[in-house]
């Protein structure tokens, strides 16, 4: 069994991150306020944690030109993320509009299609997450 699961995120432009990082805080921070306005659980617990991410994310981008990010995450943390991931990912443009907040900007395609392909590439190379990466990577072939 891994102890930890290798994710590396670039080089890419930061301008790209800060449009996605910014769309998706926003959509974090109302799913989490308001929980209520989706048609399924978030954890606290996982919406604390994909907040820091995503401000550690933005940190980085607000301090070069160029993103670029290594981590190393518990396997368990990561699937679970991953599954709330897939289902805020999943929500309608309806939905989004009612919790007040949009999309990312296209601008921030390829920080998104960057992100993916980085978890798609990391778990693929882990043996107890299965086929998990060819579902992902049909589910994110269309992605947001």
């Amino acid at each position: 069994m891994t102890s930890k699961v290798h994710v590396e995120l670039g080089p890419l432009p930061s301008s790209a991150a800060h449009a996605w990082l910014g769309s998706t805080l926003r959509l974090v921070a109302a799913v989490s306020a308001h929980p209520e306005l989706v048609p399924f659980e978030v954890p606290q617990e996982a919406t604390d944690t994909f907040t820091l991410h995503l401000l550690r994310w933005l940190d980085i981008a607000r301090g070069s030109e160029v993103f670029y990010w290594v981590d190393e995450e518990d396997p368990a943390t990561l699937r679970a993320l991953l599954a709330y991931w897939v289902r805020l990912d999943q929500l309608s443009d309806d939905e989004i509009a009612h919790l007040g907040v949009s999309w990312s900007p296209p601008e921030g395609h390829a920080f998104f299609e960057a992100l993916t392909a980085a978890i798609i590439d990391a778990i693929a190379e882990t043996s107890e997450f299965g086929e998990l990466a060819a579902e992902l990577a049909d589910i994110w072939s269309g992605g947001s």
